[in-house]
């Protein structure tokens, strides 16, 4: 970035990040989007004390929503429409993807990306606040901000068939 101030946050926001990870901050080329990446991963750590592990998965959530729209769109004037294209090009069907990984990814894309944007539109909250705003209170971009949820129980355990006992195996291991 040109302004130094502008640097100094970026460094402290990327702190303790993978070097491969934090050059994902280089690819935001406005200086505004780079400014409120900053700022809501330093806002992140400071009010929630949140892990390395999550600021990772936000910065990666914008960084490839920033790819899926192009570079010179800022997050500002991303829509509605682009942000639920942007989820729904996750999708695989189930022959591609039987165990349905994919709603896991735009789960965790979708998540990252719902809390910068209730963080974009309302700053001055508290995480607890913003957590507590009714769908209607939502920013626009949000507006008809869809996830997929998994379907089936068997699907949600990471238990197989083969791993299920049968009578023989249970009177084998009373045995």
């Amino acid at each position: 970035s040109i302004d130094p101030a502008i640097n100094q946050k970026a460094k402290t926001a990327v702190n303790g990040l993978q070097k491969s990870i934090q050059n994902y901050f280089m690819e935001f080329t406005t200086e505004r989007d780079k400014e409120l990446v900053a700022d809501f991963l330093i806002s992140c750590s400071q009010q929630e004390n949140v892990a390395i592990k999550s600021r990772r998965v936000y910065l990666i959530a914008l960084t490839y929503l920033c790819r899926f729209v192009g570079a010179s769109k800022s997050f500002d004037a991303i829509t509605s429409k682009e942000l639920s294209a942007f989820l729904n090009s996750m999708y695989k069907d189930q022959s591609q993807d039987p165990k349905q990984s994919w709603i896991s990814t735009q789960r965790t894309m979708g998540l990252a990306l719902l809390k910068f944007f209730k963080w974009l539109a309302y700053p001055s909250l508290t995480t607890q606040e913003r957590r507590k705003l009714s769908k209607e209170q939502w920013p626009p971009v949000l507006r008809g901000f869809v996830l997929q949820r998994k379907k089936g129980a068997l699907l949600q355990t990471p238990v197989t068939r083969k791993g299920i006992w049968d009578d023989k195996d249970v009177s084998v291991f009373l045995k």
